[in-house]
């Protein structure tokens, strides 16, 4: 009998798999509850380790269809189902259940909930020797420390991580090692957001002397990450030129990776580089950091280092306005829109929107007032209709400022309609910076008007 039940069960439990990467999840979820129905109340051990993986996965689909309280009612049933089961698959089956219940609690913003799950996987296995429940009670340790971090609660983080480092600080398998580093990297963080910014910085070290010659692909990204980190928070105590030290030893170990996490890496450092030297009024050398990352990713696809190439041209483009390069700044916020006029990424579209607006000032300080205001409207004319709140600012920005400069040279009629078009665009937002610009073509207007009449 148990034989023909295992023979079902196993169908059942292919037909849910099959479903599942078909992305018919209603179907898989019918399949298992089919599976449960029939094997459910077994007592055959491999039965019974059937049951607790179907209950495990089909937790798992509610939650892929966002049916959170159904996924948390699934996974209290293998909690009471399996508790106190010693096999291990049941055990495993348990702990599975519990970070999925938590992740749930995560997704119905129920945080206090979502920690008392991670301390009561933590509680029923943290004796346990077994790699797969050892791998959970660190995982449920790292995502406690994270959810307290969102809470606010600092220093409660902080002491879910360095459990996790005094249970795993000796270990040697990768999947714990990883998780070490994780909490490593978050300790630092924690410590970064209470302002301990040399506890940080040492931090981030440890992680880096700890994990610098591993050779696998998620340590060298949390060792990456730490030097990132240890460079901002360097960067942070005043000591730019260390920074900039930290920054180069990141690209000097990274900056010829595929890899994606890391190429984010290296263009971040490149960028905060950069910065770092604006800070120390390296102006020339600011630039250099930016034409580097210019120059290893001017060609990314990947979004993230995208954003970063953007805004260090723009940042380019701004330095040199700052050093009289007038003609060299236009030209690098050309070379900005010409990269990403189109760009669909919402931070992209920001840098291109400054781009343009600047090279529109910039214009209007040259005295080259026709060039200013057609700038002016070829930003109105490519986001216009933007929904972003930083792109509608420029936009209403742009025409107060054509509609200033039409003042200044007489053109009192199209300046009025300038002023017109900010009133009709923005007259009824809400955020106060348009508001702000709202009310300067009011007054603006209402002058023009006194002149003229």
């Amino acid at each position: 009998m148990a034989d023909g039940k295992e023979a079902a069960a196993r169908a059942l439990f292919s037909k849910a798999i099959k479903l599942g990467e078909l992305g018919r999840t209603e179907d898989e979820i019918a399949a298992y509850d089919e599976l449960i129905a029939t094997i459910g109340n077994a007592s055959d051990v491999t039965l019974r380790e059937g049951v607790a993986l179907a209950l495990v996965n089909k937790a798992a689909a509610l939650g892929l269809l966002g049916r959170c309280e159904h996924e948390i009612a699934v996974c209290n049933d293998v909690v009471a189902r399996f508790g106190a089961a010693s096999e291990l698959p049941l055990r495993e089956g348990v702990a599975r259940a519990l970070l999925n219940k938590a992740a749930a609690l995560c997704d119905l913003g129920r945080s206090e909930d979502e920690i008392t799950a991670y301390d009561d996987l933590v509680a029923r296995f943290e004796t346990a020797l077994e790699l797969p429940l050892r791998e959970r009670v660190a995982r449920a340790l790292v995502n406690k420390g994270s959810a307290l971090g969102d809470l606010d609660r600092y220093e409660d983080a902080l002491v879910a991580y360095d459990d996790l480092i005094a249970r795993f600080d000796n270990a040697s398998e990768l999947p714990l090692r990883e998780l070490l580093a994780n909490a490593l990297v978050n300790k630092g963080g924690a410590l970064s957001q209470l302002g301990r910014e040399d506890e940080a910085t040492a931090t981030c070290e440890e992680l880096i002397i700890r994990f610098r010659a591993a050779p696998e692909p998620a340590l060298r990204e949390y060792v990456a990450r730490a030097l990132f980190n240890k460079g901002v928070g360097l960067g942070e105590l005043g000591s730019r030129e260390d920074e900039i030290a930290v920054y180069d030893n990141l690209v000097a170990r990274f900056g010829n990776s595929s890899k994606l996490r890391l190429r984010e890496e290296v263009a971040q450092a490149l960028y905060n580089k950069g910065i770092a030297f604006h800070h120390l009024g390296r102006s020339e050398d600011e630039i250099a950091a930016y034409d580097d990352l210019g120059a290893r990713f001017g060609g990314a696809s990947e979004p993230f280092v995208r954003e970063m190439v953007a805004k260090a041209l723009f940042n380019k483009a701004c330095t040199l306005g700052r050093l009289g390069r007038s003609n060299d700044e236009i030209a690098t916020y050309d070379d900005l829109i010409g990269r990403f006029g189109d760009a669909p990424e919402r931070p992209v579209r920001e840098q291109v929107t400054m781009a343009l607006f600047n090279k529109g000032y910039r214009f209007g300080l040259l005295g080259r007032n026709d060039e200013e205001i057609a700038v002016y409207d070829e930003l109105v004319s490519r986001f216009g209709a933007a929904s972003e709140l930083p792109v509608r600012e420029q936009v209403a920005t742009a025409l107060f400022n054509k509609g200033y400069t039409l003042d200044r040279l007489g053109r009192s009629e199209e300046a009025a309609a300038a002023y017109d078009e900010v009133i009709a665009r923005f007259g009824a937002a809400e955020e106060s910076a348009l508001r702000e610009v709202v009310g300067r073509a009011q007054y603006e207007q209402r002058l023009t008007q006194d002149r003229s009449g």
